[in-house]
């Protein structure tokens, strides 16, 4: 009787063994891919407002034209509930699945103030008359790089938008660092919408 119930206990083990490994080995097969350690677009503490796009739900995955599979044109982006002093936006999209994660796919600062959102297929130039100025993205270009996972893999994405009290003085062009760095003291709120690829 002893044995039996041990080896009643050893099986239930193995089958509890194999449902957690089952729990990470799916995503994987499913072509997901845990975002990386210590990558933060987001900064904790501030108000939040809206941000949305009209072509798809955050959270969802974004149609192909706005990718590398399609026109890789950049979505139309719209936000709103930006708290009182707003003077400028700035945006950010990184894919946080990329390794190292955090692979710049656009900037766009010095969005005026009085701006609800951004149209659809925004010219890839450093500055964008009634728009603002653009970043370098991770491929060294400026402007909109869509979304481009390996075959078979779902990458997330996150796209911050930030309410700023005052323009950043950087020129256009800039990379990810400059951009964020002079950010500092400006920052009244943020938006993000995350999406998938």
């Amino acid at each position: 009787m002893p044995r039996g119930r041990n080896g009643w206990r050893k099986w239930a083990l193995l089958a509890i063994a194999v449902v957690i490994l089952a729990g990470f080995v799916t995503p994987y097969m499913l072509g997901a891919i845990s975002p990386g350690p210590g990558y933060q677009l987001a900064p904790s503490g501030v108000p939040r407002f809206q941000v949305w796009s009209p072509a798809f739900a955050n959270g969802s995955t974004i149609p192909a034209n706005f990718t590398c599979a399609g026109a890789d044109a950049s979505p139309p982006i719209n936000w709103s509930g930006q708290p009182s002093g707003t003077e400028y936006y700035a945006l950010i999209l990184v894919d946080l699945n990329s390794s190292p994660a955090g692979f710049v796919h656009w900037i766009v600062y010095n969005i005026p103030g009085n701006a609800t959102g951004l149209p659809e297929a925004v010219p890839r130039l450093g500055t964008v008359i009634g728009i603002g100025e653009q970043g370098q993205n991770g491929y060294g270009g400026i402007g909109y790089a869509g979304p481009c996972p390996p075959s078979g893999q779902v990458h997330e994405y996150e796209l911050v938008v930030y309410a700023l009290s005052g323009p950043l003085n950087v020129p256009p062009g800039a990379s990810e660092g400059e951009v964020l760095g002079s950010m500092n003291g400006l920052v009244r709120g943020i938006a993000v919408l995350v999406f998938y690829s």
